[in-house]
C-alpha cells in the first residue's frame, strides 16, 4: 500500500479542501477527474476493487482510476490536525511510540480492539461524516461515499484512505471514550482499531461503559483480543512487549529473525558461480526488513544492518 504523504504542515478539519463541497465541478477539480471519470467509476464500482485472502481475511485493494481518488481522498484526509491520543496515520505516530505511552509499571493496561472496523465501517455512517462534519451537499456526501465503499457498501481493507476515515467517520465515538477515559483518570490512547488504557484501577463499570459507546455505533469488541495487565508484568502494546519500563521486540520475531540470519550466513558460504541470485535477493530483502523493523527499539541491530549491507555489496561484485 502506498504511504500517504502527511509532511506537509495540518490544518483544522473546516480548512480542508474536502470541507462545505456544494456542487460537482468543484469536487471533480479537487479529484483531478472528468466528468466521464466520475460516472464510469460509479457505474462499475465493483471492477475497480481487486479482492485476495491473507491471514483468514479478505482485502479489497482499490485499483486503477479509483485508486488514484483514493489516494486524493485519503491523503486530503491525513492532512486534518488529529487528537493527541490517535497513535496511528500522522508522523511520529506507530504502534512503537502506542506502546511508549504505557511504560508505567505500577498501572494496570487494558487492551481491547474493535472487531472488523473497517469492512464494519459502512457507506451511511461515511455519508454521515461528508455530509455532517465536512458540510457538503447532499449529493457530494453521496457521491464520495460511493467513491470511498466497495458495491458491498463497506469500508474496504485494503485501501490508502481506509485507516483515516474510518478514524473521521466514528470521531465522536472516540471523543466519547476519550471523555470516558478522563472521568476514570485513565490514559488512552489509539493505533487503528487497537484501543489501549493505562491506571491506577481499571474499574468493571469502565469496562462496562467502554462496550456500550462502542455498540451504540453498530461495532463490537473482539472479546478475544481483550487484556487486562496488572501492574509490574510484563504486558504487551500492540505487538510490542513492555518489560521494566522498556519496550521489547516479542521472542517469537526474534527466533524468526535469527532463523533469517542464520540463512543469510549460509548463502554467504556458497560459491559466486553457485549462488542463486532470486533466492539471494529474497533471504536479503525479507532479512533487512526484520532488521529495520528491529532496529527501531533496539539500536544494536543498526550496527547489524550495516554489516549485512555491505556483505551484500561485497557478494554482488563476483556476479
Amino acid at each position: 500500500m502506498t504511504k500517504l504523504n502527511t509532511r506537509n504542515k495540518s490544518y483544522n478539519l473546516e480548512e480542508s479542501p474536502l470541507y462545505n463541497i456544494q456542487y460537482e465541478q468543484k469536487l471533480l477539480k479537487i479529484l483531478n477527474i472528468s466528468q466521464n471519470d466520475l460516472i464510469f467509476v460509479r457505474e462499475n464500482l465493483k471492477d475497480f476493487y481487486h479482492s485476495f485472502s491473507k491471514k483468514h481475511r479478505i482485502i479489497q485493494t482499490p485499483k486503477n482510476l479509483l485508486k488514484q481518488i483514493h489516494y486524493r481522498i485519503g491523503d486530503l484526509l491525513a492532512r486534518i490536525a488529529m487528537p493527541d491520543y490517535l497513535m496511528s496515520g500522522k508522523k511520529g505516530a506507530s504502534h512503537i511510540e502506542n506502546a511508549k505511552l504505557h511504560l508505567q509499571e505500577d498501572l494496570h493496561v487494558f487492551t481491547a480492539d474493535i472487531e472488523k472496523f473497517f469492512p464494519s465501517t459502512k457507506r451511511q455512517a461515511i455519508f454521515k461524516f461528508f455530509k455532517n462534519k465536512l458540510q457538503c451537499s447532499h449529493n457530494i456526501a453521496t457521491i464520495l461515499s460511493e467513491l470511498c465503499t466497495t458495491h458491498e457498501g463497506r469500508l474496504p481493507t485494503g485501501s490508502q484512505l481506509s485507516m483515516h476515515l474510518a478514524f473521521w467517520t466514528n470521531f465522536n465515538m472516540f471523543e466519547k471514550i476519550a471523555k470516558l477515559s478522563n472521568q476514570y483518570d485513565l490514559r488512552f490512547s489509539i493505533f487503528v482499531d487497537d484501543l489501549t488504557f493505562s491506571g491506577k484501577t481499571i474499574p468493571h463499570n469502565f469496562k462496562y461503559q467502554l462496550k456500550k459507546i462502542i455498540t451504540s455505533y453498530g461495532y463490537q469488541i473482539n472479546t478475544q483480543k481483550i487484556l487486562l495487565f496488572k501492574p509490574f508484568k510484563i504486558r504487551r502494546v500492540t505487538g510490542i512487549y513492555i518489560k521494566n519500563g522498556d519496550t521489547h521486540l516479542p521472542n517469537t520475531f526474534l527466533r524468526e529473525l535469527h532463523t533469517a540470519l542464520q540463512s543469510w550466513k549460509d548463502i554467504l558460504k556458497t560459491s559466486p558461480d553457485k549462488l542463486d541470485k532470486k533466492k539471494l535477493e529474497t533471504t536479503y530483502n525479507k532479512l533487512l526488513g526484520s532488521i529495520n523493523y528491529a532496529a527501531l527499539l533496539d539500536k544494536k541491530y543498526k550496527q547489524i544492518r550495516k554489516k549485512v549491507i555491505a556483505e551484500k555489496q561485497k557478494i554482488t561484485q563476483y556476479q
